[in-house]
């Protein structure tokens, strides 16, 4: 009788998801940039291998996120790391499939990850309308 082998994934659990609107500066632990006084952001309170903490994001980082399929594979979550890869990565994609011209241009600069994450949103956000 042949072995069976199984792959164990612990995923975090999610205690509680809701959205708050920030009374103090808080920061996006997808993207790392700074959730401003009066934005709604996400908030999860969460358990990954008995270790307790919280989640805070980006309402339209957590959008992008789901719209890029970063879920589909990552068993044990989506963390910082990974979501700023993936940014860059779709917006070199986008740049290289519709911009060409731009990017072959001598003057062209590489924006910094907060212009990257904002394009690449813009891009996603203006295709599903």
């Amino acid at each position: 009788m042949g072995q069976i082998n199984f792959k164990l994934y612990i995923m975090p659990t999610t205690l509680r998801s809701t959205t708050h609107t920030a009374k103090k500066e808080h920061h996006c632990d997808y993207c790392l940039q700074k959730i401003s006084i009066g934005e709604e952001y996400g908030y999860a309170a969460m358990v990954y291998c008995g270790d307790f903490y919280t989640w805070k994001n980006h309402i339209k980082c957590e959008w992008i996120a789901h719209q890029l399929n970063m879920f589909d594979e990552a068993y044990e979550g989506v963390n910082d790391e990974m979501f700023c890869e993936e940014i860059t990565n779709e917006y070199s994609n986008l740049m290289d499939k519709h911009f060409n011209v731009i990017c072959e241009s001598k003057n062209y600069e590489v924006p910094n990850f907060k212009d990257q994450l904002d394009f690449v949103i813009k891009f996603h956000s203006d295709r599903d309308q």
